[in-house]
Order: C-alpha cells, then structure tokens, then sequence
C-alpha cells in the first residue's frame, strides 16, 4: 500500500494514491485460499473450475505485483516501482482480454470456443522450446491485447508506453532516472533519489489505476458464471 508520506513528500495526490490502495483492498477481498472442484455437494464443472482457477490467478498476481509496486515507491525506488506497476497493467489488460472475449463465447452459448479459450489462457506460453511442443498454447502478445482494450479504455496505451520507456534501459529509465548534468562545470551526477518526483509518481499510478478494470471485469464475469456453468451443465459428472 502507498505511505501517505513517501507519496506527499514528492508531492503526488494522495487521492490517487488512495484510489490504488483501496482497489487493492478490495482485490484482497476477493482472493481464495482454495477452490475445490467438489463445492457445495456438487461437482463443477471442469471448465467453470478452471475458469475460477485463471481467476484467483490474476487476482494473486495484481495484488502481489501492486504490493511490491507501492512498497518500492516507500522506499524511495521509482524504477522498481515502475516496472512492477507496468506488469501490473499487462496483467490487468491479460485478464480483460480474456473477460471480453469470454463473454462473447458466452453470448453464443459456444461451448467449444470456451473450452479452448480457457485452456489457451490458462496454459499460455512464450518460451520457444515450449512453444514448438504445444504450439497452441502460445500466448497473444500483450501489444494486440493493449491495443484492444484502448479502444474501449483511451489512454491505456499511452500509459503502457511511458511505463516501457522507464522499465527499458532508455534515456528515461537510466540518464534522466539518475544522473544530473551541471552544464557549466561539465560534471554529471549521479543519485538514487533523482528518479523519484511528481512525474514518477504519475507515471506509477498509470499502471496501477488499472486495477479498477480488473474489479469490473471481474464482477461481470462474476455475473456470468452461472450463464456459463449452465452451458456446461452436462460435465457435472466429470472430474478432470
């Protein structure tokens, strides 16, 4: 969580910052210890668990990744706050990529699309060798799916390429991060304090503000769960 101090000393809005805790909170909320395929008396279905198996996936993940974002930010590590707020942003537009195109499936009742939709996700991969072993669990690149979720949310991709250059070793992300030209003895500086401002900070929040589209995905995929065990109602009697 943010530090009110660690935000306001360099004079960032605390109301944006709060915004980020409280979603984060509400992330917590949400996270279960475990799933069990056999709740309630009933059996699930294998796609519905794997569904909510994705899900409490993506939920630990963001809520890790903001966690270690904002405690770097305390700390007085811009950088390290930034590249962790950055994976928090691919890992929120992963999860409603996922949600958008789910919900379409559901909309046409495609039960083979869901199955495959849900165990491309789930299982996705990037590493060539493994790639050239399950080809079709390889994953969408991050670009197409920001690019996607831009249409409906203006600014997401912006945001993403101004976490990028800090992540990357850029001018943003080494020169102008640490270092501090005097011009007039010819003399470069160099601090770990430099990277942290107002800007940094602004920059931050631009990938975990996200986490706000996490939490309404994932309450209408909440919604549509019991649309989609319905679909699948005849697997009640399979186990995976």
């Amino acid at each position: 969580m943010f530090e009110k101090e660690a935000v306001e000393r360099v004079s960032g809005s605390w109301e944006r910052a709060e915004y980020a805790n409280k979603c984060m909170r509400e992330i917590e909320t949400r996270m279960a210890s475990s799933i069990n395929l056999n709740g309630q008396g009933k059996i699930t279905p294998k796609t519905v668990f794997n569904i909510r198996a994705f899900i409490q996936s993506c939920a630990y993940r963001i809520h890790t990744l903001s966690n270690g974002s904002t405690s770097m930010w305390n700390n007085g590590n811009a950088i390290s706050s930034i590249t962790l707020s950055r994976a928090v942003l691919e890992t929120v537009v992963t999860f409603y990529d996922f949600y958008h195109n789910l919900s379409q499936l559901e909309a046409k009742m495609d039960r083979a699309g869901i199955k495959e939709l849900v165990l491309k996700r789930m299982n996705a991969i990037r590493i060539e060798e493994w790639v050239k072993q399950f080809e079709e669990y390889k994953s969408v690149n991050v670009i197409t799916m920001i690019g996607r979720m831009n249409k409906e949310y203006p600014g997401i991709s912006d945001n993403y390429e101004k976490l990028s250059e800090f992540s990357h070793p850029n001018c943003l992300g080494t020169l102008m991060a640490f270092g501090k030209l005097d011009t007039n003895n010819g003399l470069w500086s160099f601090d770990r304090n430099n990277q942290n401002s107002e800007k940094t900070f602004d920059v931050v929040y631009s990938g975990l503000h996200t986490i706000g589209f996490f939490i309404i995905s994932l309450n209408e995929l909440e919604n549509m769960m019991p649309r989609i065990s319905e679909i699948f109602n005849p697997d009640h009697n399979q186990r995976i």
